[in-house]
C-alpha cells in the first residue's frame, strides 16, 4: 500500500511516500512551518508538502491508501485530537483526523497519528530482525529528550519498568529534571563553565580531541547519561538502547563512557536512519493500525 508519512517538527514538516509492503520510501522532502501560527498555516504547509510529494511520484491523491503523522505530545493519538500548547497551540482541541479527512477527501480511519518518539523507535526497529528484538528503549537527544519503550514491535506507555507515558524527560535529577542534565543545554553549559566560551554542541564536538575542556564535557555527559539510563533501563530489563537526535551524531565522544556504566548486558547503538526514522515509524504504525482495523 502507498502511504504519505509525515514527521511534524517545530520549524519544518518532513514527509515521504512510503510502501508498506517493502517498508521502503522515496526521498524525504520538507516544508517550513510556523509552529506558533494559525491552524490554516499548518494545514497549508501539509497541503503544500502533499502536493510536492505527489508531483515527485507522478501520482494523485486517489492513488494514496493513507496518511500517518508523527506528532509531538501532548496529543490524543487514537482520537486524532491535539492538546499541544507550547507549539502548534492553534491546533489545541482540534480533531486533526476529521479536518485532514475533509481536506484530502480521505476516510478518517486511513489517517493515523503516532507520538514522534514512538515513531523514532518503531522506525529503527524496522531495520532489525524480529529475532534480534526483545526489550528496547529509544532515546532522542537534542534540545529536549524523547523516549520510547517497546517489547518486540509493541510500544508501551505503561507497565513494569515503564515511566508514566513512557516519558523520561521530566524525571527528577539533581534537584531539577533529567532533561536539564542530558540535553543540548547540559553540554553547552558544561563546556562554558570549563572554557568560558558558549559554543554549539557541534562546534564543541569538533574541538575534540585537541580541546581538553571539550573532551571532559562529553565524558561528563556520558557519565551522567549512563547513570541516568541505568536507573531507567534496569527496571524495564532492557537489552537494547537506540540513540537518535542531533547529539547522537557525536556518540563516539560520550557513548563509550555511558556503556561502561550501563554494562555489557545492554547493547547501545546509534540510529541508522536519523531524520528518516520517524517517517519509517509512522509507516510501521499505520500498517499495524490497518491490521487491527481489519481484525477488530
Amino acid at each position: 500500500m502507498r502511504l504519505l508519512v509525515f514527521d511534524v517538527g517545530g520549524s519544518h514538516i518532513a514527509g515521504a511516500l512510503a510502501d508498506t509492503e517493502s517498508m521502503s520510501m522515496l526521498p524525504r522532502q520538507s516544508v517550513a512551518v510556523d509552529s506558533h501560527g494559525s491552524a490554516d498555516i499548518f494545514y497549508v504547509a501539509v497541503e503544500q508538502l502533499v502536493s510536492e510529494l505527489l508531483a515527485a511520484a507522478a501520482l494523485n491523491i486517489s492513488a494514496i491508501d493513507g496518511m500517518s503523522f508523527g506528532f509531538p505530545g501532548p496529543f490524543d493519538y487514537a482520537a486524532g485530537v491535539s492538546h499541544l500548547k507550547h507549539k502548534y497551540e492553534a491546533l489545541n482541541g482540534r480533531n486533526l483526523r476529521v479536518e485532514l479527512s475533509a481536506r484530502f477527501e480521505m476516510p478518517g480511519h486511513r489517517i493515523q497519528f503516532v507520538n514522534d518518539a514512538d515513531a523514532f523507535l518503531l522506525g529503527e526497529l524496522t531495520q532489525i530482525s524480529i529475532s534480534d528484538i526483545s526489550r528496547s528503549i529509544g532515546i532522542t537527544l537534542g534540545t529536549g529528550v524523547g523516549s520510547a519503550f517497546a517489547i518486540g514491535y509493541a510500544v508501551l506507555h505503561e507497565g513494569e519498568g515503564v515511566p508514566p507515558g513512557g516519558e523520561i524527560w521530566n524525571l527528577p535529577r539533581d534537584g531539577g529534571i533529567l532533561e536539564d542534565s542530558i540535553s543540548t543545554r547540559a553540554i553547552v553549559g558544561s563546556y562554558e563553565s570549563k572554557a568560558g566560551k558558549r559554543l554549539t554542541v557541534r562546534h564543541i564536538a569538533e574541538r575534540c580531541p585537541g580541546d581538553a575542556a571539550a573532551v571532559q564535557t562529553f565524558k561528563k555527559f556520558g557519565s551522567t547519561l549512563g547513570e541516568s539510563l541505568r536507573a531507567i533501563a534496569e527496571p524495564f530489563h532492557a537489552d537494547r538502547i537506540i540513540f537518535g537526535g542531533a547529539i547522537s551524531r557525536s556518540a563516539d565522544l560520550f557513548l563509550p563512557t555511558a556503556s561502561e556504566i550501563l554494562g555489557a548486558k545492554i547493547e547501545l547503538s546509534v540510529s541508522t536512519l536519523f531524520e528518516d526514522a520517524a517517517l519509517y515509524g509512522a509507516a510501521a504504525h499505520w500498517k499495524r493500525a490497518a491490521v487491527r482495523n481489519l481484525t477488530s
